[in-house]
């Protein structure tokens, strides 16, 4: 069995969290004029590379770790590009033990360069990886949670944004 998730973003149907906040970092892993995005496997729309700030982790080292579990690609450089903290976006995670998990995410966004793309590869966390042109980002299915902050990031990609 696998874990199903969900995203909600200024929905007013969002269930209410049921754990502490989640703090998230959010890689625009850029190559030229493409960003790259994964599909996730837990619920089928596409994301950001990315995931959660563990415990004992800064924040740089969540991403670079992060960004080489779902990708294998290592992060060259990354520059601050937002931070969303909007308190409607949620995730809930309905787990194989049957438990469900919701938290209000915290999302940290980065810019980040890549100077080798050659160990480019999928994790068992999505079924696709993809380089999308700024004109397909606008038209893609991404989850509620990230898609402001892409939407954000197609405007204006000089700002540093806390939102």
């Amino acid at each position: 069995a696998m874990v199903s998730a969900r995203f909600f973003y200024c929905n007013p149907d969002a269930p209410a969290p049921n754990r502490p906040d989640r703090v998230v970092v959010v890689a625009f892993v850029e190559r030229g004029d493409s960003v790259l995005m994964e599909r996730r496997a837990d619920c089928g729309q596409w994301c950001l590379i990315g995931g959660r700030v563990e415990a004992d982790q800064s924040v740089e080292a969540a991403l670079r770790q992060e960004v080489h579990e779902e990708t294998g690609l290592a992060v060259a450089g990354c520059s601050l590009f937002g931070v969303f903290s909007d308190p409607s976006m949620i995730a809930q995670y309905d787990l194989p033990t049957g438990e469900r998990v919701i938290v209000r995410v915290i999302s940290l966004a980065f810019r980040v360069r890549v100077d080798d793309f050659g160990p480019l590869q999928v994790s068992e966390e999505s079924s696709e990886l993809r380089f999308f042109t700024h004109d397909e980002l606008r038209a893609l299915d991404i989850i509620p949670t990230v898609r402001h902050v892409v939407g954000r990031y197609l405007d204006d990609r000089t700002a540093l944004l806390v939102e």
